[in-house]
């Protein structure tokens, strides 16, 4: 692991050693979350590759607390694993065709979610609520893999990806219980500077469709 990796790993488990004593003033609740992402790169240069989405995992720790009937806060920290893949062809002389290639772009972050839900009922067998929030996602570490032949290549990406999640979750119990949340969360500025479409942006933004489950 990298120092930057380290770093930011360090600053996670702080976090998480310090959400307990939180949930110890009884208004927090601490849950668990595991799932998956559907990842993708939005923007110009990813239309222009034709990036396609990869399944990867999610999971991380929430603390939530009620701060009125209806509305609630909720932190989050979440190991996210992000990127796509998309194919590309190396023509020879002349325009020939060499080869095909197949790459995946592998993006790690840990993002803070610092979600407002808003309970739509107070069902207390199953509670929608709708999420919405921005999110800090530091970037830990990432690999571009090409096949059939070529080297994994470090990504080159910013260390920080600042976005926006909209969601909604169903949840079983007031205080403890189950919950599932569907959730997407979109970057809000590029997340590379080394891309570039001639003529065009050269955005490229994190989309990321989430499905996890969960307790509390």
């Amino acid at each position: 692991m990298n120092p930057r990796a380290r770093l930011y790993a360090t600053a996670i488990l702080c976090v998480s050693l310090s959400v307990p004593s939180m949930v110890h003033a009884r208004e927090w609740t601490l849950g668990a979350r595991v799932g998956v992402n559907v990842a993708d790169l939005a923007g110009e240069f990813a239309s222009e590759a034709g990036m396609e989405p990869r399944t990867t995992f999610v999971a991380g720790i929430a603390a939530r607390r009620s701060i009125s009937e209806v509305f609630e806060i909720q932190l989050e920290g979440l190991y996210s694993q992000k990127g796509a893949k998309y194919s590309w062809t190396n023509y020879g002389p002349g325009g020939s065709l060499c080869h095909n290639y197949h790459t995946t772009e592998k993006l790690d972050y840990i993002d803070l979610p610092i979600l407002l839900k808003t309970r739509l009922s107070r069902n207390p067998s199953v509670a929608p609520a709708l999420l919405v929030c921005p999110s800090i996602g530091f970037f830990l570490t990432g690999k571009r893999d090409t096949s059939p032949s070529g080297p994994s290549e470090d990504a080159d990406v910013n260390h920080l990806d600042l976005g926006i999640v909209l969601g909604l979750e169903l949840q079983n119990g007031d205080y403890h219980g189950y919950v599932v949340d569907a959730r997407y969360t979109r970057s809000l500025h590029t997340i590379s500077d080394v891309f570039f479409v001639e003529g065009g942006s050269p955005e490229l933004l994190n989309s990321v469709i989430s499905l996890s489950v969960g307790v509390h």
